[in-house]
């Protein structure tokens, strides 16, 4: 792979990582937002809101070591958020 420490064996941590942890985080940061606004649309139509929270670890700024799957995620949501606004908005929604 090239990125094994000959000496140690180790991997970085994003390696470290497994499909269930992805899983985990995408069902909890992207899913459950998304079909909690898709359930709340009756109630926050003709202005109303829509509010995600997300981490500085998924901006530039917030770079860790070890974060890579939930920052990916958090990003994501932060894109998601994005578009929801933008597709809701003739609803009278964002």
């Amino acid at each position: 792979m090239g990125c094994s420490s000959r000496a140690t064996g180790t991997r970085p941590a994003a390696f470290l990582r497994t499909q269930d942890l992805f899983e985990a985080y995408f069902r909890v940061i992207m899913r459950g937002p998304y079909f909690l606004t898709q359930t709340f649309l009756p109630l926050i139509a003709d202005n109303g809101a829509i509010v995600t929270t997300t981490s500085n670890s998924a901006l530039p700024t917030g770079l860790t070591a070890g974060n890579s799957v939930y920052a990916s995620v958090k990003g994501g949501l932060i894109t998601m958020t994005r578009y929801l606004a933008k597709e809701l908005a003739p609803c009278g929604s964002r």
